[in-house]
């Protein structure tokens, strides 16, 4: 008869439930992981550009966050403009810009380290069309060329919105055509989205909202495939921000 009591206790036990998690959703890159404010020199390579930003003491973000760029670019807070940080595209002020290579301007490597491109300008100064093709080290992708800029996240994240400004006192030097990457190590890329952007409005971002997907990645890309017409030949960008889950 004891027997058969504890029989009964044991089935009637309940097993307690695992907690479940809930990882962060429509993370504002920005506002999340803050500013990359880090001066670099930048060195030829694989690379040209690269700036970096840890990231410890937080239950999601920790680890190293990368923004790389595969020329040197002219950066500047208006109106005079410096060679010092990459980070000014990631620093969420209006008054600080990125800008490619233009006439007069600094120049950008290819993949051996040579300085090829000194004082050139990277697209068509009349079309807007990229005009470096495989000469320089820039994204090859199929037929998908232009300056790139990627970012390296330390866990993988599930991309839902760029979100771009142009430098606020030079509207048309906003980059038109954009495709969207994404990859896990580096070197297959698989194309996500793409952006015909058809204007650009000071203060203001133009956002690029991704098809609904679930597949994450560690490492975006954005190409610029080409400039507005009337820019010169050359972009300018004051802000990228990131909107994504965590997977």
């Amino acid at each position: 008869m004891a027997l058969s009591s504890i029989s009964v206790m044991s089935s009637n036990m309940i097993t307690p439930s695992k907690a479940v998690v809930v990882k962060p959703t429509n993370v504002d890159f920005l506002a999340t992981i803050g500013t990359f404010t880090t001066t670099f020199s930048g060195t030829a390579g694989s690379y040209v550009a690269t700036t970096q930003k840890t990231i410890t003491g937080t239950q999601y973000y920790n680890g190293t966050y990368y923004i790389k760029c595969n020329l040197w670019l002219v950066e500047g807070t208006l109106p005079s403009p410096t060679t010092s940080n990459l980070g000014f595209m990631f620093d969420g002020n209006n008054n600080t810009f990125c800008s490619s290579v233009f006439s007069g301007g600094t120049g950008k490597f290819n993949y051996s380290g040579n300085q090829v491109g000194f004082g050139t300008t990277t697209y068509n100064a009349t079309t807007g069309a990229y005009t470096q093709g495989a000469t320089y080290y820039t994204t090859y992708i199929i037929n998908y060329v232009g300056d790139y800029i990627d970012v390296y996240y330390p866990m993988p994240v599930i991309m839902k919105k760029y979100k771009i400004m142009t430098r606020i006192d030079a509207l048309t030097r906003y980059p038109r055509q954009l495709y969207f990457f994404g990859s896990d190590d580096g070197t297959n890329w698989v194309l996500l989205h793409s952006f015909l952007n058809p204007s650009s409005t000071a203060n203001t971002y133009t956002e690029t909202t991704f098809p609904t997907t679930t597949n994450s990645y560690t490492k975006y890309r954005m190409v610029i495939n080409s400039v507005n017409a009337s820019a010169g030949g050359f972009w300018n960008i004051a802000n990228i921000n990131m909107i994504f889950d965590v997977a």
